[in-house]
């Protein structure tokens, strides 16, 4: 078990790193504490595919860089990354993302189209649609969009 001191300093209280179906990678996640995931990581943790979305949805940004930098696929997960950080209205990061392989064809573009369209976003589908996103073209459906 980890804990985290008001100064950042992660405590390990026990070496034994195996946790149910990812719990405590989630649980990290989910919280923005980047230290712990590390030390989840460092002590042969894998990804589920769940780490990635979870973090750009709650819009831990650093948390989800550090997850790219220690190789989760960019395009995993049911929510594509694009779509959080459209929801966030974070122009930089859309383009951040999409300048370092995330996909904004096919389900992806539609998804980030949806999310703006959803969330009365006026700036995002300019965006989408300068990065080849056909903004007319996304299909409407009643789908929900899972964070």
């Amino acid at each position: 078990m980890l804990t985290v001191e008001p100064d950042g300093k992660v405590n390990m209280i026990r070496t034994n790193f195996s946790n149910h179906m990812g719990y405590g990678i989630l649980d990290a996640v989910r919280r923005g504490r980047t230290a712990v995931v590390r030390e989840f990581l460092d002590h042969g943790n894998r990804f589920s595919g769940t780490e990635l979305v979870m973090a750009a949805a709650k819009g831990k940004w650093d948390l989800v860089r550090f997850l790219l930098e220690r190789g989760i696929d960019i395009n995993s997960g049911v929510t594509p990354i694009i779509a959080s950080a459209v929801t966030w209205e974070r122009e930089d990061l859309v383009r951040e993302y999409v300048g370092i392989g995330a996909s904004i064809h096919g389900e992806f573009g539609a998804k980030a189209v949806k999310t703006a369209k959803k969330e009365g976003l006026e700036s995002m589908p300019n965006l989408l649609q300068e990065l080849g996103i056909s903004v007319e073209n996304a299909v409407e459906t009643n789908e929900e969009l899972a964070f």
